[in-house]
């Protein structure tokens, strides 16, 4: 198995990064630079095998590296499409998937299940005016976050929490949990730290509030968190 090029790890990287499972949690912490056992006494994990083979799904994703044995093969593959379930990738990025998925089945000597499709790539009925609203909405939410985006590596700040979203079938999804979330991001976390919450998430929210539908309770949250990290 190649591994993958550089434009399909930049896709591949953000959608890791905003997994909500054990995945995602292990490859943030290894991000981090953290350790195997620091990370599982962390995560409140028993012992640092677990995380050891969360990096094995991780190298196979970013690496392209087979792992040993069928049942670390459909463990893989299993959180393969986890994490590209619904996501909108690149053709090529698309092509690399479903190869690392025909080689974990040949690993595992199992058939293997196709990558779930994303909501977007499946066509509407003509005249759904709903589905077309929201696509256009979509489109322009994503558009704006990708300019937001542009600002922020102009710092030095690599926003993959942020980039999740223009990856995500959805970006308004990512946006609601990462402003609505309970945690706060990585990236707003870096933002506050260096007092440019002008260009966070939630101060975004607010700005577009001006001239898009968002949600009232959106923007509720998003004015208490600057609120508060202004007060601290």
């Amino acid at each position: 198995m190649h591994p993958p090029s550089d434009e399909v790890q930049a896709e591949l990287r953000p959608l890791i990064a905003a997994n909500q499972n054990r995945l995602g949690d292990v490859y943030r912490l290894l991000d981090r630079g953290w350790t195997n056992q620091r990370i599982a006494a962390e995560l409140g994990v028993g012992t640092s095998g677990f995380v050891a083979n969360q990096r094995v799904a991780i190298q196979a994703l970013l690496e392209g590296r087979n792992p040993n044995g069928p049942r670390m093969a459909d463990q893989v593959a299993s959180a393969v499409r986890g994490v590209t379930r619904g996501a909108q990738l690149s053709a090529e990025a698309a092509a690399y998937i479903d190869a690392l998925l025909d080689a974990l089945a040949g690993i595992s000597g199992s058939h293997p299940a196709p990558r779930p499709k994303s909501a977007a790539a499946q066509t509407s009925p003509a005249g759904d005016t709903s589905s077309n609203l929201r696509d256009d909405f979509d489109w322009e939410i994503k558009k704006r976050l990708t300019g937001l985006i542009a600002r922020l590596r102009e710092l030095g700040i690599d926003p993959d929490d942020y980039s999740a979203a223009v990856s995500a079938p959805f970006a308004l999804d990512v946006v609601m949990r990462l402003v609505a979330g309970g945690h706060m991001s990585t990236t707003s976390r870096e933002l506050v730290d260096r007092r440019r919450l002008d260009l966070s998430i939630e101060q975004s929210v607010i700005d577009w509030s001006v001239d898009l539908p968002l949600a009232a309770s959106l923007i509720e949250d998003a004015r208490g968190r600057i609120d508060y990290w202004r007060s601290m």
